[in-house]
């Protein structure tokens, strides 16, 4: 679990509450380990922090993909949803209330292949990992028996050619070899449009390093 960053005391309290209404809702059981994984640990959209770089404008660009290989193909990660974020997918989305009630699985994640990842709750496939890829999979696809094999399987692979800004702390370390040169981001910030370039290149640099550390929450 080294991969993902803990959570703070006031989230795992909130999480608990969080999967305890759920459950009530759709009258269900989550497997324990699924539960004390996404309550021990930060999971979500925004949560889960990838390595990334700066581009020419200022938004930030993955180095990285993460593979889920499987004996059905290799997929990509995005994320596994927060509890707030599988109760909002199950609101707002026909398509998970039908997978719901035809196969008792509840999708708790995100590939980049416009699909999702669905973790069972019937009593015959508690805790079974599933894949389901919108205009592709007729029917949901048993993908590994539980989570904890879905986080063992997560491959991490470099993207070819892109730089990187500089070393990330957060679910994946990357190599200090790997970093920047600050040299280098400054020549790439003044080489902006002159609409674009809004701030002196040093002074988005001192803004962009202090976003970083407090990602990392280092002292300044």
């Amino acid at each position: 679990m080294s991969k993902y960053q803990k959570s703070a005391t006031f989230e795992i309290s909130r999480k608990a509450i969080e999967f305890a209404n759920l459950e009530k809702t759709l009258s269900i059981q989550f497997p324990l380990e699924y539960k004390e994984f996404v309550t021990n640990y930060r999971v979500g959209q925004f949560v889960e922090i990838w390595p990334a770089y700066l581009d020419d404008f200022l938004r930030p660009t993955p180095m990285y993909k993460i593979r889920i290989p499987t004996d059905h193909g290799v997929f990509s990660y995005n994320w596994l949803n927060s509890v707030a974020q599988i109760e909002y997918d199950y609101n707002h989305y026909p398509e998970s209330q039908e997978l719901f009630a035809s196969h008792h699985i509840i999708r708790v994640g995100d590939i980049v292949e416009q699909g999702g990842l669905y973790i069972g709750v019937g009593s015959d496939n508690t805790g079974c990992i599933y894949k389901y890829l919108l205009n592709e999979d007729e029917a949901p696809v048993k993908i590994f028996n539980d989570i904890n094999a879905l986080l063992d399987s997560l491959v991490l692979e470099k993207e070819d050619d892109l730089p990187q800004l500089a070393r990330n702390s957060g679910r994946y370390a990357i190599p200090e070899d790997h970093a920047v040169a600050e040299s280098d981001l400054l020549h790439s910030l003044k080489t902006l449009e002159p609409n674009e370039a809004w701030k002196d290149a040093s002074t988005m640099l001192n803004d962009i390093k202090k976003a970083i550390q407090d990602v990392r929450g280092e002292d300044r």
